[in-house]
């Protein structure tokens, strides 16, 4: 296995089938209470990735040099690792995000080319690309283990702003 695997965005498997179960069996609270959690945090990631990196806030950040840069970077960090904490991302992708965050500062600490290459890295939207990686590896053990049913994804999906493929049931 290659050591620097958290660097590479993560693939999350389709929903492709769902098990077997009674279709009256109640959701697990807990685990609809963690996938909400996460859900929130994956909006909430969305829109910081929107503000930073779409709209250029880390890039207009940049333009106090140095200073700039390495207070955008931590700030960032320090939200990512709270909404990280929040949502329950494993250790190897919080280390991915302060690796992206560190790499986005060294970048932007170039002169002149630093600011159009801060503003190219978005190392905020590789973040969210990590929430949203876990939250769907989430859903798709929970929806494997029968912790949640089908009614309950409507309101993940309303939750996360992002759609949920639907679990297919398994035709014999």
């Amino acid at each position: 296995p290659n050591p620097l695997h958290f660097l590479h965005m993560p693939t999350v498997p389709p929903i492709e089938k769902a098990p077997e179960r009674n279709s009256e069996q109640p959701s697990d609270p807990q685990t609809l209470k963690e996938l909400q959690t996460s859900a929130k945090a994956v909006k909430f990631m969305e829109m910081y990735a929107l503000f930073m990196d779409e709209y250029g806030g880390d890039a207009l950040a940049s333009l106090i040099p140095a200073l700039g840069d390495g207070a955008s970077s931590i700030a960032s960090f320090l939200v990512e690792l709270q909404q990280a904490s929040k949502a329950g991302l494993p250790w190897s992708d919080r280390l991915g995000i302060l690796l992206n965050q560190a790499t986005d500062f060294g970048i932007g600490t170039i002169p002149i080319v630093g600011d159009m290459g801060d503003y190219f890295y978005k190392s905020n939207v590789k973040a969210k690309n990590r929430f949203v990686a876990h939250f769907r590896r989430q859903l798709l053990r929970a929806w494997k283990e029968g912790k949640i049913q089908e009614s309950d994804i409507p309101e993940l999906e309303k939750l996360s702003g992002i759609e949920i493929q639907k679990p297919v049931k398994k035709k014999m």
